[in-house]
């Protein structure tokens, strides 16, 4: 709020250095009246920007605590008022504050520099217990210390994913301030970002197309194939069955009737010519006119 104020240049109103005007009177009535006339006009200017200095922090306030400012007249008052109220320098509230910042870690769900800004509070509100120095050498020397303490805190409370940047940092000589390390951060934080939203992407897998299977030779083929495999049914290409395997037909297994050999032997040789002892089967031209004229003659009846 004060760097508000000083940009637009209001600042004076805050320190009691833009007082209100007054008027005076003098004993030509002629130059009272000019004179009440611009007094009135300053004292509208300045009541205008005071009301609005003491609008603006109400706006900027809890309930609680604007609701009090209706007793002030003057942003001075309001400004005093406040200072007071949120400038309670006491060892309870120096302990509070530094053991936040003791236990402030790193946590995975937020940013670098939303965790910086949490860290960078917390160092603004230990700066009001910090000792005022007279001596130029002596205030610089403090502030570098105070810088790489402040440095020390911040590289502590980050997690192990980023131990090779701040390891890095701490051997630069001279030592970089807080800003620095955090920029050097966050170009790490940006890349891990970055790989995990590449390793996130969906990938399109290829469909793996099966194989063309030729046709089955036979409907009882095709169908055995498509059972589950131990209840295929069997077929036995021997003895036409689907009970048995044809290595396991016994049709085909089981010995032979003894003489049954002999007897298709005999089968075979006599249908395969006449014995010499038969009758000649030899057929003359007589007996072929004999054979087609009952031939005929059965058909005309």
């Amino acid at each position: 709020m004060q760097r508000f104020l000083r940009a637009r240049k209001l600042w004076k109103y805050i320190t009691g250095d833009a007082q209100p005007p007054h008027f005076s009177e003098t004993d030509d009535d002629a130059d009272d009246d000019t004179l009440h006339i611009q007094y009135q006009t300053q004292l509208e200017d300045w009541d205008s920007v005071n009301s609005k200095i003491i609008t603006w922090f109400s706006n900027t306030s809890v309930s609680s605590i604007h609701s009090l400012f209706t007793h002030f007249e003057t942003a001075k008052e309001v400004w005093d008022y406040l200072a007071e109220w949120y400038s309670s320098v006491d060892g309870a509230n120096e302990y509070q504050l530094g053991l936040e910042l003791h236990h402030l870690r790193f946590d995975s769900g937020q940013t670098l520099t939303d965790f910086y800004n949490k860290m960078s509070n917390l160092w603004n509100h230990l700066a009001q217990f910090e000792p005022t120095w007279t001596c130029p050498t002596d205030a610089a020397a403090f502030y570098a210390y105070r810088d790489r303490s402040r440095l020390r805190h911040f590289l502590m409370a980050l997690p192990p994913d980023y131990e090779h940047i701040w390891a890095s940092l701490l051997h630069c000589h001279p030592l970089p301030t807080v800003g620095q390390a955090l920029a050097e951060l966050r170009s790490e934080e940006t890349c891990k970002k970055t790989m995990v939203y590449q390793h996130s992407q969906p990938v399109l897998a290829t469909p793996v197309w099966a194989p063309l299977q030729p046709p089955s030779q036979s409907i009882r083929g095709s169908s055995s194939k498509n059972m589950p495999s131990g209840s295929q049914k069997q077929y036995c290409s021997f003895c036409r069955r689907d009970i048995h395997s044809y290595e396991d037909c016994r049709s085909r297994l089981k010995p032979k009737r003894k003489g049954y050999h002999n007897r298709q032997t005999a089968a075979v040789t006599n249908s395969s010519g006449p014995s010499p002892d038969s009758p000649s089967s030899t057929l003359t031209a007589a007996d072929v006119e004999t054979i087609v004229t009952q031939v005929l003659s059965r058909n005309t009846i």
